[in-house]
C-alpha cells in the first residue's frame, strides 16, 4: 500500500530501555518506540508489527477511528454477543488462523480480552478510551497489507459490521 511507504517516512524512531515496551507508535510525539533488549521482541514478527504500527500513524493522522462512532458503535456491538470458547476454538483448530496475531488482537479487543488466546491485551488496556477502536483499525490495516485472507475471512464471517465499517471508513482514502 501507498500510504504504508508514505507514513513509515517523516516520524521519529526512538529506542528506550522502558521494560513495559517492545515496540509501539507513541502519537503524542509521532514516533515509533522500541526497545531492542526486551525479551518479548524475540516472539514478534518485525515486518509485521512495524506495518501494525505504522497503521496506527496513518490512523492517527488521517482517519481518527476512535472518533468514529459507527466503527465505536460496531465494536461495541459483538462484546455480549460472541460465544468466546467457540470463537478460541476455531481459531486454535485452523493452522493459518491460530499463529494470526492481528486477528487475535481483533478477538481479544471485541472480547475485552476475555478470549484465551495467545496474542492479545489484558481487560484493563481495553478499558482505555479509544483503544479498541485503535487496534482493531491498526489489525484491520495490516491483515490488509499482508493479503491474508484467511484473516480478512474471518473477520468478514464472525465480525461483519466491524469489516463493513472499516472498509466504509477507509474506502475514500484507500481508493476502493
Amino acid at each position: 500500500m501507498k500510504l504504508l511507504k508514505q507514513y513509515s517516512y517523516g516520524a521519529k524512531y526512538l529506542e528506550t530501555d522502558n521494560e513495559n515496551i517492545t515496540m509501539g507508535y507513541a502519537s503524542n510525539i509521532d514516533a515509533f518506540v522500541f526497545n531492542p533488549t526486551n525479551p518479548q521482541l524475540k516472539n514478534y514478527d518485525l515486518n509485521m508489527s512495524l506495518t501494525h504500527e505504522i497503521a496506527h500513524r496513518i490512523d492517527n493522522k488521517m482517519f481518527k477511528s476512535d472518533r468514529r462512532q459507527a466503527f465505536t458503535e460496531a465494536i461495541s456491538k459483538y462484546g455480549e454477543t460472541i460465544d468466546y470458547q467457540f470463537i478460541a476454538d476455531k481459531i486454535k483448530k485452523s493452522d493459518s488462523l491460530k499463529c494470526n496475531a492481528p486477528l487475535q488482537d481483533i478477538m481479544s479487543a471485541v472480547s475485552n480480552g476475555a478470549i484465551p488466546l495467545p496474542a492479545g491485551h489484558e481487560p484493563e488496556y481495553w478499558g482505555k478510551a479509544g483503544k479498541k477502536q485503535k487496534e482493531i483499525f491498526a489489525n484491520l490495516f495490516t491483515l490488509e497489507c499482508f493479503n491474508d485472507s484467511d484473516g480478512l475471512e474471518f473477520v468478514k464471517s464472525e465480525l461483519p459490521d466491524i469489516y463493513d465499517t472499516y472498509i466504509s471508513m477507509t474506502a475514500k482514502k484507500l481508493g476502493r
